[in-house]
Parts: structure tokens; C-alpha cells; sequence
């Protein structure tokens, strides 16, 4: 059992960056049975854009971005889990 997000919809919120401030949220909208062939941890859906790493911008421009990427993100986190 999941101590972080243990329930569906259950939160978590986090502050990434404390020097820019970059407020997420995620919600556990479904949990899925565990699939043999697939290496976990996994993301299996997301949206919006993500702000480019240490980006910077004058006051009132938005800042740079990058559209969601879902298999990059799986080929990032089977990476992490390995090392």
C-alpha cells in the first residue's frame, strides 16, 4: 500500500525550484492493476506544457516552454529507477 497517495484522489502538493516557485499538484486519478510487461514506476497520462529548466524572463513575459511528453517521461523514470 501507498503511503504517499494512498486513496484515488488523494493529493500531494510540492514546491519544485524554491527559487522560481513552481507550485504542482498531483492527483491519483485511477489506480491500475500491475501489468507484467511493464517496467514501473510509470506514467501513464499527464497534460499541460512544463517550464524549461532555469529559464528566466522579464517581468510579464511568459516563461519558455516544452509541450507534455508522455514517453519521454516513462523513458525518464525507467532510467531513474535503475541507477
Amino acid at each position: 500500500m501507498c503511503e504517499v497517495l494512498p486513496t484515488e484522489s488523494a493529493r500531494l502538493r510540492y514546491v519544485y525550484d524554491l527559487g522560481d516557485q513552481w507550485h504542482h499538484e498531483i492527483t491519483l486519478q485511477k489506480t491500475l492493476p500491475a501489468d507484467p510487461d511493464t517496467i514501473y514506476p510509470a506514467c501513464t497520462a499527464g497534460s499541460g506544457d512544463t517550464p524549461i529548466e532555469d529559464s528566466w524572463t522579464d517581468e510579464g513575459t511568459p516563461y519558455p516552454t516544452r509541450p507534455f511528453d508522455l514517453k519521454k517521461i516513462s523513458t525518464r523514470l525507467t532510467k531513474q529507477k535503475t541507477r
